[in-house]
C-alpha cells in the first residue's frame, strides 16, 4: 500500500473509532443525571442531541473507511446518495446543537431571573425535535431539484458528499457555508465575550457583598459549565472554519487546483470535531470525568455533591442544588434553582 492511501485509511479509521466509541460512552455518561448535579437536565438534553448527531456521523464514516482499500465506491449509486445526504444532515444537526447548547448556557448566566421561564424541558424537547425534522426535510427535499451528479463519490476524501458547486450559481455554496459555519461561529464568540463581561462584573461586586459560600460555589459551577460549552463552540470554529474557507475559495476561484491532501485534511478535520466533545467534557468537568471512570470500570454508583465530594451507595440519592445567586446593585438576590 502506498503512503498516501495508507495515511487516508489511518485518518479515517481513527475518526471512525473515536467518534463511535466516544459518543456511545458520552451518551451513557450524560444519562447518569444523578452523577452530574452541576449540569441541568435541559443542558443534558442538548448534549444528548449533539452526541446522537455526532454518533450518526461516526456510522457514516464506516463506509468511507471500507472504500479506502480499493479507492472505489462499491455500494451502488443509491447508497451513495443516502449516505451522502444523511451525513450532511447529521453534521448540520451537530452544528446547530453546538449553537443551541452554548446559547442555553449563555441564557443561564445572562438572564438568571428568567431562566426557568425561558428554558423549560418542554420547550427544549420541541426545539430539538424541530431541528431534526427541519434539517432532514431540507436535505431530502433539495435533492430532487439538484443537478445530476449532486451527490457523488470523491476519491479525494474517500466519501460520498453533496457537491453544491454543481449548481449553476456559486451563491448557494457561499450561503450554506456562511449560514451553517461562519454565522454560528461568530454568534458563539459574541456570546462568550458577553459571558466574560458578566463574570468580571460579578467578581467585582462580590467583594462588596457577603454571599454564602455554598451559593457562590453554585454560581461558579454554572459559570464553569458555560465555559465548558464555549470551549466546545471554540473547537467547532477551529475544526470547521478551514473547511468553510476552502469551500468558499473553491467556489469563487472556479478551479479544482487545490491539493488533494488539503481537501482531504480539511474535510476530515471537520469530521473529527464529532469526537472532540467527550474529550472536552472529561478534561473540564470533574464529575463527568469521575462518572466516566466509574462507567468504564463498572463500579458502584456514586452520588456527587456540588463540591465534588462523593458518597457511594447502591441507590441513587436525590441531590438538592443551591439556587443561583445574582448580585445586582449591591444586593444579594436568590434566583429559583434550576430543575434537574
Amino acid at each position: 500500500m502506498e503512503l498516501w492511501p495508507a495515511l487516508q485509511s489511518s485518518v479515517i479509521c481513527i475518526n471512525m473509532v473515536f467518534i463511535i466509541l466516544g459518543n456511545i460512552i458520552n451518551l451513557i455518561v450524560i444519562q447518569k443525571r444523578s452523577l452530574i448535579p452541576t449540569v441541568p437536565r435541559t443542558t443534558r438534553m442538548f448534549m444528548t442531541s449533539l452526541a446522537v448527531s455526532d454518533l450518526g456521523v461516526g456510522f457514516m464514516t464506516i463506509f468511507a473507511f471500507t472504500v479506502t482499500f480499493d479507492g472505489e465506491w462499491f455500494y451502488g449509486d443509491e447508497w451513495c446518495i443516502i449516505t451522502g445526504l444523511q451525513c450532511q444532515a447529521f453534521t448540520s444537526v451537530s452544528i446547530i446543537s453546538v449553537l443551541l447548547v452554548v446559547t442555553e448556557r449563555f441564557v443561564t448566566i445572562s438572564f438568571p431571573f428568567r431562566y426557568n421561564t425561558l428554558i423549560t424541558e418542554t420547550r427544549v424537547m420541541i426545539l430539538i425535535v424541530s431541528v431534526w425534522i427541519i434539517v432532514e426535510v431540507f436535505v431530502w427535499i433539495i435533492y430532487p431539484f439538484s443537478p445530476d451528479g449532486f451527490v457523488r463519490f470523491s476519491d479525494k476524501i474517500m466519501a460520498c458528499m453533496p457537491d453544491y458547486s454543481t449548481f449553476p450559481r456559486n451563491f448557494i455554496v457561499i450561503f450554506i457555508v456562511v449560514f451553517f459555519i461562519f454565522t454560528p461561529g461568530i454568534i458563539i464568540v459574541l456570546m462568550y465575550c458577553r459571558i466574560l463581561q458578566i463574570s468580571r462584573r460579578h467578581a467585582r461586586q462580590i467583594q462588596d457583598v457577603t454571599v454564602a459560600s455554598v451559593q457562590n460555589r453554585t454560581y461558579r459551577n454554572h459559570f464553569k459549565a458555560a465555559k465548558m460549552m464555549f470551549v466546545v463552540g471554540g473547537c467547532f470554529i477551529i475544526a470547521w472554519f478551514p473547511y468553510g474557507i476552502g469551500a468558499i475559495y473553491k467556489s469563487l476561484a472556479n478551479n479544482n487546483d487545490i491539493s488533494d491532501w488539503i481537501v482531504f485534511m480539511g474535510v476530515w478535520l471537520a469530521v473529527s470535531n464529532s469526537f472532540w466533545n467527550v474529550i472536552i467534557y472529561s478534561a473540564m468537568n470533574r464529575n463527568f470525568r469521575r462518572t466516566l471512570a466509574n462507567v468504564v470500570r463498572c463500579r458502584k454508583k456514586e452520588t456527587w455533591t456540588s463540591s465534588g465530594q462523593t458518597t457511594r451507595s447502591r441507590e441513587v440519592a436525590t441531590i438538592e442544588i443551591s439556587p443561583v445567586v445574582a448580585i445586582e446593585n449591591h444586593r444579594t438576590i436568590e434566583v429559583p434553582k434550576i430543575s434537574d
